[in-house]
């Protein structure tokens, strides 16, 4: 035994669960990265969103502002 390799006999089972188990991964982190994907296109969407309400509710402000009165809620509830 002195150069000879010593082969181990692996059952078949086994080899099956490993490559199911590899194949379960793999699946896992594509899933996780759609949803990674996902939830930064959403993140993005409301970030847009609170910025043009701001926007809108600066102009609003400054429209009042200059006019000299108090603001009206008839005008914020046109949307």
């Amino acid at each position: 035994m002195s150069k000879e390799e010593v082969k181990s006999v692996v059952l078949e089972s086994v080899l099956k669960k490993k490559k199911r188990n590899e194949e379960w991964a793999l699946v896992k982190t594509q899933e996780l990265e759609a949803i990674k994907t996902k939830r930064v296109a959403s993140r993005k969407l409301i970030f847009i969103v609170a910025k043009l309400y701001a926007k809108e509710y600066d102009e609003y402000q400054k429209c009042f502002l200059v006019r000299g009165r108090k603001p009206d809620d008839r005008i914020m509830r046109k949307s």
